[in-house]
């Protein structure tokens, strides 16, 4: 009898079998033999397979399943309005992303997106305490502009018009500020309790010339006079002269030199600067 009674799968059909001088009786196992090995090869087909030869052939050469991983041999593509849900699957070793629909791993955003973000040279501000690097994942950096304000290189004026050149990395300004003579603004002070004394301007004399409605005699410069009218009482001339007179005392003082506050409204926060 040449049934292949150990056959199960179609990989253990005997091309050899059924022989020339088989009894036709048992044509009737043959094809039992054949379709026990077919179910059990594919036990899930229940419908027609459409797919060609062309296509599984292909699919064997793009496709290389192993124990717990399908490796695609070729480009994957999805076509447009399809979605992808992965779970909580692990995407490793994407490539880098070039269209703006490109996949990237969480390690090039953090690596290649904040680097972008804050190159080498740039400066990061925050409230958070801890270095960058623990909460960005990249480069090293160094406490930068500790104590002091921010403000943009280049020339620009004030509001008065006076003019500032700021370079790249000068310094300037104090936290309080001390105001001399020069800071002032021009003004005058009200004297409470000065003091002038008043030099001599050589010995001098004056006569009075006097007359009323009564008759009188005057001695006025040796002479004598009689004479009646309307009461004058005048000095004459006798020369010019001046005086010169000195100032002593001081005026109120007010004021005691303290420095004032020089700053601005603020608040503090974290400035680093990346090195690497």
């Amino acid at each position: 009898m040449s049934i292949e009674l150990n056959a199960r799968f179609i990989s253990e059909f005997n091309e050899a079998f059924p022989r020339k001088n088989d009894l036709l009786k048992e044509g009737d196992d043959h094809l039992r033999l054949i379709k026990g090995i077919l179910k059990n090869t594919m036990p899930g087909f229940d419908k027609q397979i459409s797919i060609s030869a062309d296509k599984l052939n292909k699919l064997d050469t793009l496709l290389d399943p192993t124990d717990n991983t399908l490796v695609v041999n070729g480009n994957f593509q999805l076509k447009e309005g399809v979605s992808v849900d992965c779970g909580k699957a692990v995407m490793k070793n994407a490539s880098d992303p070039v269209d703006d629909q490109d996949l990237a791993t969480k390690a090039y955003v953090e690596k290649q997106g904040v680097s972008a973000a804050w190159p080498v040279g740039s400066v990061y501000i925050s409230v958070i305490e801890g270095d960058p690097k623990d909460t960005l994942g990249v480069g090293e950096w160094e406490k930068f502009a500790s104590g002091r304000v921010l403000i943009g290189t280049g020339s620009d004026k004030d509001e008065s018009g006076t003019a500032k050149l700021i370079a790249l990395g000068g310094k300037g300004g104090n936290y309080s500020e001390t105001l001399t003579t020069e800071n002032l603004p021009a003004h005058s002070h009200t004297g409470d309790s000065l003091a002038v004394a008043i030099t001599g301007g050589g010995e001098h004399k004056h006569a009075i010339r006097t007359q009323n409605d009564r008759m009188s005699i005057h001695d006025i410069n040796g002479r004598w006079f009689r004479g009646a009218g309307t009461s004058t009482d005048y000095t004459e001339t006798d020369g010019s002269h001046s005086h010169t007179g000195t100032v002593s005392g001081e005026t109120g003082s007010v004021g005691g030199g303290t420095a004032h506050n020089n700053m601005m409204p603020w608040i503090g926060c974290h400035i680093w600067k990346r090195i690497k």
